[in-house]
């Protein structure tokens, strides 16, 4: 009954500030975005997961490979539709949790409109790392996303680093001599 009266509190907060076309935050078990997703379209809910494709070399092939990559493994985007509570999206296959935490429509649409054949664009620029070089993040949210063990701080995290309430400072100090 709680769980039930958390996300009623959560619809009504969402519309009255004009958020009604916001995207929760669902969090999968591993591997299982691709199943999720196909579940969400056949229950009439709409869901994305941004992709990046990475240039990978595979055993057996001479010239790299372009990889499809999660760009926040373990996540997918859900619209919150009108009159429809998330609750109904507990019991689907692959699903771990449904978070109150929201992402605002202007910023997955904007992830949207710079895709291009499905991917967003990932940039190497400059010399590329080598193995063993390590940047250190001096402060933001992306390492919380990354390494905290409460999953419900890492939807916290991601949700604040999506609606660009927050930064990341990197250090490069040891990458400056490449």
């Amino acid at each position: 009954m709680k769980k039930q009266a958390a996300a009623t509190y959560r619809e009504e907060a969402l519309r009255a500030a004009g958020e009604s076309r916001a995207w929760l935050i669902v969090t999968t078990y591993a591997k299982k975005e691709a199943v999720v997703l196909s579940q969400l379209k056949g229950i009439g809910y709409e869901g994305y997961r941004p992709m990046i494709a990475k240039r990978r070399k595979i055993a057996g092939q001479e010239a790299p490979v372009l990889v499809p990559l999660a760009l926040y493994p373990n996540y997918v985007f859900v619209r919150a539709l009108e009159g429809r509570s998330p609750l109904s999206l507990f019991g689907l296959q692959g699903l771990a949790c449904v978070h109150e935490r929201a992402v605002l429509d202007a910023v997955v649409q904007a992830h949207r409109a710079k895709e291009a054949d499905g991917f967003l664009p990932f940039k190497n620029e400059g010399k590329a790392f080598r193995r063993g070089d390590r940047i250190k993040t001096l402060g933001g949210l992306l390492e919380v996303v990354l390494s905290d063990p409460i999953d419900t701080n890492r939807c916290a995290a991601l949700s604040s680093f999506m609606n660009g309430s927050s930064r990341l400072i990197v250090g490069l100090d040891r990458a400056a001599g490449l």
